[in-house]
Order: C-alpha cells, then sequence, then structure tokens
C-alpha cells in the first residue's frame, strides 16, 4: 500500500471538516452510530476522533510526517492551532488532558477551548478582563459537553513574582499536557517564572522581525509595548526546559 493510499482517509475527513459534513464510512457506521439526538457539537467531535485514529494509523505504519500547513484548522483557535494541536496529540498521546492557558480572553476563542469541548481536556484560563471571564464562565456552563465540568476561569493579571502561585492555587502542578501563552511580549519571563508545572507541549508568540543582533534590552515592561518575543530567546528557554 502506498503513502497516498494511507493519506486519501486523512484527505475525506478534511475536506467533511471544512464543509461540516460528517462521512459515514463502514467502521463508523459499525462502531458508532449516529444517534437521533445527538449534542451540539457531536459532528465536530466525531469528525475529530476520526482525524486522530486516521493520524495514528499512518504512523503506526511508518508513513511521513505530515506538515503544519497540511493539518492546521480551526474550529475555537484563533488560526490553525486547532488542527496542529490534534495532530501533535495524536502522535504523542496524552497524560493528564490538563491545559492551562495565559491570556485567553473569554475562554471561547482560544488554543484550549477545542480541546475542552471535544476532547475531555481539564483547563485552567487566565485573563485580566473580568468581563470576558464571565461571558466565557456562561459559555461553558451552558454547553453540553462542559457543563458537568467546565473550566476553571480566572481574572487575574499574572506576573512572573505571582504566576506559581496563582497556577497552584487553582489545582495545577507538575505534569500537564499543554501550556499556552499569548501575552504580547511577555510570555518568555513568565514561562521562565513558571516553575512548578511541566508541560509537554507549549504554544506561545515570537517575534519574527527581531533578530538577536538589534533586539532591545528590555525586561518585564516589553509587553506594555505589545511585542513578541525574538525566536531566539525562546530557543534559549527550550534549551534550559530540555537540559
Amino acid at each position: 500500500m502506498t503513502w497516498m493510499a494511507l493519506l486519501k482517509p486523512w484527505q475525506r475527513l478534511r475536506t467533511a471538516w471544512h464543509h461540516q459534513a460528517l462521512p459515514a464510512p463502514p467502521i463508523a457506521q459499525q462502531t458508532a452510530p449516529e444517534k437521533p439526538h445527538s449534542a451540539p457539537g457531536a459532528s465536530e467531535q466525531l469528525i475529530q476522533i476520526l482525524l486522530r485514529q486516521q493520524y495514528r494509523d499512518l504512523a503506526s505504519r511508518g508513513g511521513p510526517s505530515l506538515d503544519f500547513n497540511d493539518v492546521e484548522f480551526c474550529c475555537n483557535s484563533q488560526n490553525g492551532e486547532d488542527g496542529i494541536l490534534l495532530y501533535i496529540f495524536s502522535l504523542i498521546g496524552t497524560t493528564n488532558r490538563m491545559v492551562l492557558e495565559i491570556c485567553a480572553g473569554d475562554g471561547i476563542e482560544c488554543n484550549a477551548s477545542n480541546l475542552i469541548l471535544n476532547h475531555g481536556f481539564d483547563g485552567l484560563l487566565f485573563d485580566g478582563d473580568a468581563q470576558l471571564i464571565e461571558r466565557g464562565r456562561a459559555f461553558y456552563a451552558a454547553h453540553a459537553n462542559s457543563r458537568v465540568r467546565p473550566p476553571q476561569l480566572v481574572g487575574a493579571w499574572i506576573t512572573a513574582e505571582t504566576i506559581n502561585d496563582q497556577v497552584t492555587a487553582h489545582g495545577f502542578s507538575g505534569d500537564i499536557d499543554l501550556l499556552s501563552l499569548d501575552l504580547d511580549g511577555n510570555d518568555y519571563w513568565i514561562w521562565k517564572a513558571l516553575t512548578l508545572i511541566r508541560p509537554r507541549v507549549v504554544v506561545l508568540e515570537f517575534n519574527a522581525d527581531c533578530s538577536r543582533d538589534h533586539v532591545l534590552q528590555a525586561g518585564l515592561s516589553m509587553g506594555a509595548h505589545g511585542n513578541a518575543q525574538p525566536l531566539w530567546r525562546i530557543a534559549v528557554r527550550i534549551r534550559q526546559v530540555g537540559s
């Protein structure tokens, strides 16, 4: 069997995702018959489960790694992070399905949302805007997939000095599956200060236009200017974590 033959089911699922139509291959009919009263978003959830199975099958057969551009899609994320995270966790698996997101807005459009709603993750989401936090709480309390066990949405300003206490106060410590940071500048400093959790996957922004030769010697106030950190500084932190 060629790699193209293995990729065809994945391509069909991708097409169905974009058209929001649920495919009905024989295996899906046998193992997961459609219920007459499906919960909202049930088709999205099933499509993602089938995608995950296809990714794992491709990897188990020694197939090639897929480019992130080919697996990205938006369900609740701002860009294509939902699809990329689904692909990554399909390959590496999950442990405790815990996700911490800092500067999550209302928690509806963020990197954690799809994992919480469609993959059973426990979420701890921080943002400094109290109105956004209340809107997110109302959303998750009403959603069929999260109203029994909604994520924790916390209205608080995050600093390097307080981050560990703020996170552990809400029951998060040690190993977690995902950390997402979107602080527009202070990502590196907050990540560096956050020593009481060990994320398996980290999502954060970097500034592709900021080279090491002319980066400003900015400190913790850098985030006030809305500038993401340069990639080389993030690479330094990755080496520190891995050592």
